[in-house]
């Protein structure tokens, strides 16, 4: 998948997990997440340009219910 690795030097086994799991999810992705450094999920939209668009930057103390995900 392109975009997924951004240099040619060794991967940590935290990164080797993240493109396996990204590799075998099988699923299109909406949101772009950073699952270790510099490593993203291909989604279109990044979570930050989302809090941002619903004008939400500050997640400390709050509590979420995701129902129907």
């Amino acid at each position: 998948m392109p975009g997924l690795s951004s240099s040619h030097r060794r991967q940590t086994p935290e990164e080797r997990e993240a493109l396996d799991f990204i590799e075998r999810s099988g699923f299109p992705w909406h949101q772009g997440w950073e699952l270790v450094s510099g490593l993203r999920t291909p989604g279109r939209s990044t979570v930050g340009v989302l809090l941002e668009r619903i004008e939400l930057t500050r997640l400390e103390s709050l509590t979420v219910l995701d129902v129907g995900t």
